[in-house]
């Protein structure tokens, strides 16, 4: 709310008051938290207002969620379908006016990884083709690293490579994205 401050000073001379209308405005805290924040595309997640409106009425909850028009309501669900990640404001509306908050990378909606192989046998060898078509929505700068289970690596998207030797490995792709996800 708004208040206002007097001060009243005292001495041998005399009392003096001083007073500022309107002079402290408090406004409410806005604070959020979500069901889940980290998930793999679709991720549905509901936000829960936590804000602490200091015995203000709150008329309104506007959130923007990082995608799309704002969505007007208490607690949302909201389903991200693109990875990347996302900053989520909640703005509140009291009769003192608005107060906001943002969280910034708040929901990590994480790529599904996609891959296809093809083999190509030879006499004591195999040569495989792995086509990458991993999805990585907004992430930026995005970095793959393949491990081949013989000892070796790539780092191409979608590389090829010789197995040398006869037997069954366990091959791993991993994906860095330039916000630190993997």
């Amino acid at each position: 709310g708004t208040y206002t401050v007097t001060l009243t000073t005292t001495s041998s001379e005399g009392a003096d008051t001083e007073t500022k209308a309107g002079y402290i405005v408090v406004t409410p805290l806005v604070r959020f938290t979500a069901n889940v924040v980290r998930g793999v595309a679709p991720l549905a997640v509901t936000f829960v207002d936590r804000t602490d409106a200091g015995g203000l009425a709150i008329s309104a909850r506007t959130w923007n969620v990082g995608e799309g028009d704002p969505i007007v309501e208490g607690s949302p669900t909201y389903t991200y379908t693109v990875p990347g990640l996302y900053d989520v404001t909640l703005t509140v509306t009291t009769t003192q006016g608005d107060a906001m908050t943002t969280r910034v990378g708040f929901v990590q909606v994480l790529p599904v990884l996609t891959t296809t192989t093809e083999i190509t046998s030879g006499v004591g060898s195999a040569s495989v083709v792995f086509t990458n078509a991993t999805d990585v929505g907004n992430y930026t700068e995005v970095s793959w690293l393949w491990n081949f289970g013989d000892g070796t690596t790539s780092t191409a998207e979608s590389p090829t490579h010789t197995f040398s030797t006869p037997g069954v490995f366990n091959v791993t792709l991993t994906i860095q994205t330039g916000e630190g996800v993997t």
